[in-house]
């Protein structure tokens, strides 16, 4: 990325974005097997059931979001201050008619639990169910409102604020839930403070919005033309983000009508795995659709396109590896001594849908890309095909191969829709040379890699004991491989010139050029 695209508040953000991602790692680390513990397995699989079924909602957002910042980010780029308000005061209207939409969507599910559970659930589930939805409704539909507060502020580029939030957010779910275990708390107490946390950070988040962000809502300036427009752009992004809550989420839901809550908390416990590291390179790639939309009112040559989509897509993939490669050489044991021996299977699934979701992860700035140059129609179709393969083929492997047919299942789509459907269309789109593309990403970082993963299989040979102490080191020292591995095999000059500038910026020292 140029200079002139890149910001402290940028770099800073990325960095609190990662710490925000870890305090999140730690309060998995630490509640899962709290909650394991204190619930027993089939009230925590409860637990997760209802979580995984309202927090479908969320994708009531229709999309929104994303579109509020992307509008906004490109409105700022050209400092066109009166688009801005027309754009927010359309879209608040637009955020009202969703809130409501999802309660009452929301209420239908309350009333039909009984319906869509009485075959998996005890009377005694049914009834905890059903205050968990409760609670969880009026969270969902706050946090639909508040998620057009978080699209504003990333599109003005407020990362400090936007992460820092998040980091206080995830230490007091971590203190405040240990707190409530501790005093005897069932699932519904704690799906009750996490509502309270929810309510509190959008607050305090639409406080900071009115406050620090240049813009007016006048509901006068509601303009039919751009809510078609934005509901036009919005529609798409709403679709992928049907496709993404349906790729995992429905694997939990399947599992949750076909078999049991024992089963459905062995796919929660490899997803809740998973979505670490999907979590880790999301923290990255946040800062890339307003850094794009920038991009995109500039220019729209295939290579300077291809370059963009490599710079970001090389950091994400990097860490992405990382955390599969470690995975793989120390997440057996991992599991085993966070989740016991009856989890397992856990460990096979992650290895699954981290290996498929590797080339998906790495053209995530792609995908940001289309969204930019309003060009992710046909991309829509494409992630659409993916998460109906998954339910047509999880309905197929559950019965073949229990809780291992979902991670298969969802492995194959993403493989087929996500990689070689995603690059097929990027390729014709943007006229991206593909082996440029590919050359430019995993160039130097698959050495790393490699590398990497073979020193793990040796350490794994060597220290064959499970221990805490044994794992922390491994992973430290696969951590350092591939860290001295892909400072001298995977940077690229440009990447090392970057690393002297903001050694010498930050911690003084010379600029190696």
């Amino acid at each position: 990325m140029s200079k002139k695209l890149i910001s402290d508040e940028t770099y800073i953000g990325v960095i609190l974005s990662l710490i925000a991602t870890a305090i999140n790692l730690l309060a998995g680390l630490v509640l899962v097997p709290a909650l394991l513990k204190h619930f027993g397995q089939s009230e925590y699989g409860l637990y997760q059931l209802i979580g995984s079924l309202v927090s479908n909602l969320c994708i009531l957002d229709l999309g929104f979001s994303v579109t509020t910042t992307r509008y906004i980010s490109r409105y700022n780029y050209e400092k066109n201050q009166l688009e801005i308000n027309r754009f927010l005061s359309t879209v608040f209207v637009i955020y009202i008619a969703l809130a409501m939409a999802t309660m009452i969507i929301g209420i239908i599910i309350y009333n039909n639990v009984d319906a869509i559970f009485s075959d998996s659930l005890s009377a005694e589930e049914l009834i905890k169910a059903k205050e968990m939805i409760f609670v969880l409704i009026f969270s969902i539909v706050l946090s639909i409102f508040g998620q057009m507060f978080i699209g504003i502020l990333t599109g003005f580029q407020k990362y400090i604020f936007q992460k820092s939030a998040l980091i206080v957010k995830g230490l007091s779910t971590l203190f405040l839930s240990l707190l409530l275990i501790a005093r005897g708390a069932d699932s519904v107490s704690l799906t009750k403070l996490n509502a309270v946390i929810n309510i509190f950070y959008y607050i305090f988040t639409a406080l900071y919005v009115f406050k620090k962000c240049s813009f007016r809502l006048q509901l006068t300036l509601f303009e039919k033309k751009i809510m078609l427009q934005a509901s036009a752009f919005a529609f798409f992004v709403f679709c992928q983000m049907a496709m993404a809550e349906l790729y995992f989420k429905s694997g939990q839901l399947l599992l949750g009508i076909m078999t049991d809550t024992s089963t459905t908390a062995i796919y929660s416990i490899a997803i809740t795995i998973y979505n670490v590291f999907y979590s880790f390179t999301a923290a990255i790639s946040t800062v890339v659709l307003p850094k794009a939309s920038q991009f995109a009112a500039g220019t729209s040559d295939g290579h300077k396109v291809t370059c963009f989509i490599i710079r970001p897509s090389r950091i994400i993939t990097a860490f992405y590896l990382l955390m599969v490669v470690g995975f793989i050489c120390c997440g057996k044991q991992f599991v085993f001594m966070w989740s016991g021996h009856n989890f397992e299977a856990a460990y096979y699934i992650v290895v699954i849908l981290s290996i498929a979701s590797i080339v998906p992860r790495a053209l995530s700035p792609a995908i940001d890309i289309a969204r930019a140059y309003n060009e992710h129609r046909i991309l829509t179709s494409i992630l659409a095909g993916t998460g109906v393969i998954i339910v047509f083929l999880s309905i197929i492997f559950i019965k073949l191969f229990g809780v291992l047919g979902t991670a298969a299942a969802t492995g194959i789509a993403l493989i087929l829709c996500n990689s070689a459907g995603v690059s097929f269309y990027i390729k014709r789109k943007f006229n991206i040379d593909l082996i440029q593309l590919y050359k430019g990403v995993f160039s130097g970082i698959w050495i790393a890699a490699s590398v990497s993963l073979l020193f793990g299989v040796l350490l794994n040979i060597a220290l064959d004991r499970y221990s805490l102490s044994v794992l922390v080191l491994k992973g430290f020292l696969i951590i350092c491989v591939f860290l001295i591995t892909i400072y001298f095999f995977g940077l690229n000059k440009e990447e090392k010139y970057l690393l002297s500038c903001l050694k010498h910026k930050y911690f003084g020292g010379k600029i190696n050029v």
